[in-house]
């Protein structure tokens, strides 16, 4: 029996309670990967406007969850959120991780203020403020802390962000350029003057800087600026000029990547 047969199977026998016309569960409830807000909205009422109430098909279908984890929950959406509630009132325990400050998703129907409101809506007790940061140095931690303060203000979840350990140097600096070609020139004499400044591994092992540990962050290097020229070529140009070995990293479409490249030649 193959395994899409098996799953097929387990969902008959244990969804044998429905309908014959909606036998097979929707996605949005059996598979946490297809969370389409627009197909969540969609199908979410079918199933609520159910005529029985109690031991209903949607009561005994929700009834099967006991221990509910919502991971991301700031990106969630109000017709994911209309469906874990259902599952949270059929006695299932809840648990949520998010935070509310990396909300990025309302472009797409998330609501922040399911996470914002989560306490009072569901009468939590517990909360777990895990706000140590393993990745980052205290500079960058306290700089990207004030700056979603001023940004977000009293809106957001109260938060003191901290580091896990330090480094030197931990310099962090703002600096305004007339132009393109002066940002890059100055970006370009910095890295090769830091070029073996001494730094200190965790392990406390101290050697010298090199060109693998800088790095140059952009928006997009597939952009463009207003004369046409890609965004990149200021400053690949000028590190080339001095001798500075570089790699151009990028996202953008997979099918641009040479990997992709070779095995379309070979087909």
């Amino acid at each position: 029996m193959t395994p899409e047969r098996v799953r097929l199977t387990w969902r008959q026998e244990r969804f044998h309670f429905l309908p014959e016309g909606i036998r097979n569960p929707p996605a949005i409830i059996l598979r946490h990967q297809s969370h389409d807000p627009k197909l969540l909205g969609q199908q979410l009422p079918l199933y609520r406007g159910c005529p029985y109430r109690f031991g209903s098909y949607w009561d005994r279908l929700l009834s099967e969850i006991s221990n509910l984890l919502v991971d991301e929950y700031q990106d969630v959406s109000p017709p994911q959120e209309a469906l874990i509630r259902a599952v949270h009132a059929q006695g299932a325990s809840l648990f949520v991780v998010g935070d509310d400050d990396q909300a990025i998703y309302s472009w797409r129907g998330a609501d922040v203020s399911n996470i914002l409101m989560f306490r009072e809506r569901y009468g939590v007790r517990d909360v777990h403020t895990l706000d140590t940061n393993f990745r980052s140095t205290r500079a960058i931690v306290q700089t990207s802390a004030d700056f979603i303060a001023q940004e977000l203000g009293a809106s957001r979840l109260p938060k003191n962000p901290a580091n896990h350990r330090d480094v030197e140097p931990r310099e962090m600096m703002t600096h305004l350029f007339s132009d393109r070609d002066s940002e890059a020139e100055w970006v370009a004499d910095r890295i090769a003057s830091l070029i073996g400044t001494e730094f200190t591994e965790r392990n406390g092992t101290v050697r010298g800087l090199t060109y693998g540990d800088i790095a140059i962050l952009m928006r997009s290097t597939r952009g463009q600026e207003q004369n046409g020229e890609a965004r990149h070529n200021p400053f690949t140009l000028r590190l080339a000029a001095r001798g500075i070995p570089f790699s151009l990293e990028a996202g953008g479409n997979p099918f641009d990547r040479p990997q992709v490249a070779a095995l379309r030649a070979c087909s």
